[in-house]
C-alpha cells in the first residue's frame, strides 16, 4: 500500500496521508510542489513516531533517520554482524583447541610417568569442555 508523506527542506516528515491509497496518490499529484511524496507504507511506521523516519532519496523508501535503512535492512545488518561474530568466535575456539592440544602433546612427550600423562589428558579435556561451554553461552 502506498502512503503520502510531506517532507520539509531537511527531509523530516511533517505530515502524512495514510489512506485510502487513491487519496494519497491524489495528495501527491496536487501538492508535490509542497514536498509531498508517495512511498510504500511500512508496518512499523506511525504518525506517532514519524520524527524517527525520512524518505531515502535514492529509492523513495521510508527509512529510519538514524541508520538510513528500512527495518528489514536493519534486521539483515544485525543478522550479518552476528553471523560474522559467531564465525570469529568459532575460529578463536578452534585456534585455542589446536594450541591446547599442541601443549598437551608436548607435555605428554616430556612426561614419563603414566599418572602425569593421565592428568595432562584430563586437564586438556576439561579445557576443551570449558571452551565449548563458553562459546555456547556467548552465542546465546
Amino acid at each position: 500500500m502506498k502512503i503520502a508523506v510531506q517532507l520539509n527542506s531537511d527531509r523530516n516528515i511533517i505530515d502524512t496521508y495514510l489512506s485510502p491509497e487513491d487519496g494519497a496518490k491524489l495528495q501527491v499529484k496536487k501538492y508535490s510542489n509542497q514536498g509531498w511524496v508517495l512511498v510504500d507504507s511500512d508496518s512499523t511506521f506511525s504518525t506517532d513516531n514519524k520524527y524517527r523516519w525520512t524518505v531515502r532519496e535514492s529509492d523513495n523508501s521510508l527509512v529510519h533517520i538514524q541508520s538510513n535503512q528500512t527495518p528489514e535492512e536493519e534486521r539483515d545488518t544485525v543478522i550479518s554482524n552476528l553471523t560474522l561474530q559467531n564465525l570469529s568466535l568459532t575460529n578463536d575456539v578452534s585456534d585455542l583447541k589446536k594450541l591446547s592440544t599442541a601443549q598437551a602433546l608436548q607435555s605428554l612427550q616430556d612426561s614419563k610417568d603414566k599418572s602425569e600423562q593421565q592428568e595432562v589428558i584430563t586437564g586438556l579435556t576439561k579445557e576443551i569442555l570449558e571452551l565449548k561451554q563458553n562459546v555456547t553461552t556467548e552465542t546465546k
